[in-house]
C-alpha cells in the first residue's frame, strides 16, 4: 500500500523543535469526496524569524523529494495549517488513485537567501514522513466486512486511540468499536447489512484529545453466500434403540457445511454429532441412543469461516413406556411430542397396532388386552385441507397379558371330577399339587409333566380321599408349575371350598 505522507525541514539554526502535528482527510470540505481529496495538513509554528515561507511538496512512497517542484507555498510564516489536495500520480487511473494514495511532503523553511540553503537540504534536516491513514477492504469473506488501514506513526508514543465508525447512510456514521493499539491496524464488521452499502471511518486521536485525524470513507457492500429458506428436522423415529433423524435443507443454499447436534434438554448445550460437507437436500441420520434417553436434535447452517448462519427447528423421538399394569391393563406413557412447526402443530396421537387407539389427545392411554400385542405411538401433524403432514413414530414396546394360573374359590363335589387349575393367558409343561384338611392331612396330589394351554378334564381332581368323597369344607392347596421355556417353578399357595 502507498500511504500518504508528509516531511518538514528545519534548516534554521536556534529554530524550536518543528514538526507535523496532523495529516488527516478533510471531510468538511465543499469538494470532498471528489477525486483530488482535500487534506488538512496542521504544523507546529515557526518561532524563527528569518524564515519568509513554507513549501509543501508531494511525493509518492520510495521517491525522492523534488525540492524545486513544490505542491503549495505558503507565504505566510506565522501560519499553522493549510488544506492540499492530493495530485494524480502519472499513468494511475482515477480508482486506483482512490485505492491507494499518493505521499505528500511538507514543508520547507528558508530564508531570503534561498540558494545558499538548498545547497544545505539533507536527509538529516528532515523530520520522519507523515502519513495518511486510508482504508482498504476484503468484503467478501464469510458475509462479513474487514477493513483494515495503515498505522498512523506519525504520533509513536502521544497516539491515543483509532476509532472506528460505520454505517449505511454516509452522513451518519456511529461508533462501532475502539482500538487502544497502534499496530492494530483491521476490524471485522461481523453483522453487515445485506445488499446495503456500508461506509467505514477510521478517526486517530492525540493523546492530548486536541488533535484528531480522519482517514477516507470506506464504502462496500457484503457479498453474502446464499442462505438456505429452509432448514428443517421433519421428523424423527425411533426403534431397537435407534433415533433416525429425517431432515429437508434447501438445496439452492451456497452454504456447504451442516452440523447435526443433540441436546438432552430442548433449551441444552447442544452437541457436535454429524458433520455433512455437501449440499444435502433431503436426508436421514441413524442416531445410537444411549439406553432410554431422550435426545432433542438441531441442524446448524455454517459459513466457510465457520460462522452459524442458520438453524433448525427442534425435534426428537417419542420414547413410548408401560408404566404400570393391573393384571391385562397397561398404562402407556409417551414423550409429549414438540417436533411439529408452530403453524401446523401436532393433530393428535394414535397407536399402531391397536386398533381402538386411533384418535388420543394427550400422551398417556389405558389400553387392556386379553392378547399379546406389539404397539408403537404416533404422532400427527395438523395439516390444513386434510394433506397428509408429517408423522413421528415412536419405539415398539410388546404388551404381554399377565400369564395366571389360579384355583377358583369354590367347587363341587359327589359327581365326576371337576376340581383343577385355570390357565389364562399362558402355557404350563409342569404342574404339581397336593391338598390338605384343617387338620394338616395331605388328601390329594398329583404330578403332571405335560405341556398344557388349558387343563383337561382328565387330568382333574374329583373330590374323593380313600375312594370317598371328602366332607364339605374349606381345604388348604400348594400348587408349582412352570410355564414353557423357562424352568423357574412358580409357587402359588391358597385354600378353595368343596361343597355338595
Amino acid at each position: 500500500m502507498l500511504f500518504a505522507s508528509i516531511c518538514l525541514s528545519n534548516i534554521i539554526h536556534g529554530q524550536e523543535e518543528f514538526k507535523i502535528l496532523r495529516v488527516s482527510l478533510d471531510h468538511s470540505h465543499p469538494d470532498y469526496p471528489e477525486d483530488r481529496s482535500p487534506i488538512v495538513v496542521e504544523w507546529s509554528p515557526v518561532t524563527e524569524p528569518s524564515v519568509v515561507r513554507l513549501e509543501i511538496h508531494q511525493t509518492w512512497s520510495g521517491n525522492k523529494i523534488n525540492l524545486s517542484d513544490p505542491l503549495k507555498v505558503i507565504t505566510d510564516p506565522s501560519q499553522t495549517i493549510d488544506t492540499i489536495f492530493y495530485e494524480q500520480q502519472p499513468d494511475v487511473v482515477t480508482e486506483a488513485n482512490q485505492e491507494r494514495p499518493v505521499s505528500i511532503t511538507v514543508v520547507r523553511m528558508i530564508n531570503d537567501n534561498d540558494l545558499l540553503h538548498e545547497e544545505s537540504i539533507g536527509s538529516r534536516i528532515f523530520n520522519r514522513a507523515h502519513n495518511t491513514i486510508f482504508i482498504d477492504s476484503n468484503p467478501d469473506k464469510c458475509d462479513v466486512i474487514e477493513i483494515s488501514w495503515n498505522s498512523y506513526s506519525n504520533w509513536e508514543n502521544e497516539f491515543k486511540e483509532y476509532i472506528v465508525y460505520g454505517g449505511t447512510d454516509i452522513t451518519i456514521l456511529a461508533p462501532l468499536d475502539t482500538i487502544t493499539k497502534l499496530r492494530t491496524q483491521d476490524f471485522i464488521d461481523t453483522n453487515p447489512n445485506e445488499d446495503v452499502q456500508s461506509n467505514y471511518l477510521i478517526k486517530a486521536v492525540h493523546v492530548s484529545d486536541t488533535l484528531e485525524v480522519y482517514s477516507n470513507v470506506f464504502a462496500t457492500t457484503a457479498d453474502f453466500q446464499t442462505l438456505p429458506e429452509y432448514t428443517y428436522i421433519t421428523h424423527v423415529n425411533n426403534k431397537n434403540n435407534y433415533d433416525s433423524v429425517y431432515f429437508n435443507v434447501d438445496p439452492q443454499s451456497e452454504l456447504d457445511s451442516f452440523i447435526l447436534k443433540r441436546a438432552v434438554q430442548p433449551d441444552g448445550d447442544y452437541i457436535n454429532y454429524k458433520l455433512y460437507t455437501y449440499p444435502i437436500g433431503n436426508d436421514a441420520v441413524r442416531v445410537n441412543r444411549v439406553n432410554d434417553s431422550l435426545y432433542y436434535y438441531k441442524l446448524f447452517a455454517y459459513n466457510e469461516c465457520s460462522n452459524v448462519r442458520g438453524t433448525s427447528n427442534i425435534n426428537h423421538p417419542i420414547i413410548l413406556k408401560n408404566t404400570d399394569r393391573d393384571k391385562n391393563t397397561f398404562q402407556l406413557e409417551w414423550t409429549n411430542y414438540i417436533g411439529f412447526d408452530e403453524l401446523n402443530g401436532l393433530s393428535h396421537y394414535r397407536i399402531i397396532g391397536y386398533p381402538e387407539g386411533g384418535n388420543i389427545v394427550g400422551n398417556t392411554y389405558a389400553l387392556t388386552t386379553e392378547d399379546t400385542l406389539t404397539i408403537q405411538v404416533q404422532a400427527i401433524e395438523n395439516t390444513p385441507d386434510d394433506r397428509p403432514g408429517n408423522i413421528c413414530t415412536s419405539n415398539e414396546i410388546i404388551l404381554k397379558p399377565v400369564p395366571e394360573v389360579y384355583f377358583r374359590e369354590a367347587y363341587r363335589i359327589g359327581g365326576e371330577a371337576t376340581i383343577g387349575p385355570t390357565i389364562e393367558n399362558t402355557a404350563i409343561d409342569y404342574y404339581e399339587i397336593k391338598v390338605f384338611n384343617r387338620n394338616g392331612i395331605m388328601v390329594y396330589e398329583n404330578t403332571i409333566e405335560e405341556t398344557m394351554s388349558e387343563f383337561p378334564d382328565h387330568h382333574k381332581w374329583d373330590g374323593k380321599y380313600n375312594n370317598s368323597f371328602l366332607p364339605a369344607g374349606t381345604y388348604i392347596y400348594h400348587m408349582l408349575y412352570s410355564v414353557p421355556g423357562n424352568s423357574l417353578k412358580a409357587i402359588d399357595k391358597g385354600y378353595f371350598i368343596l361343597a355338595k
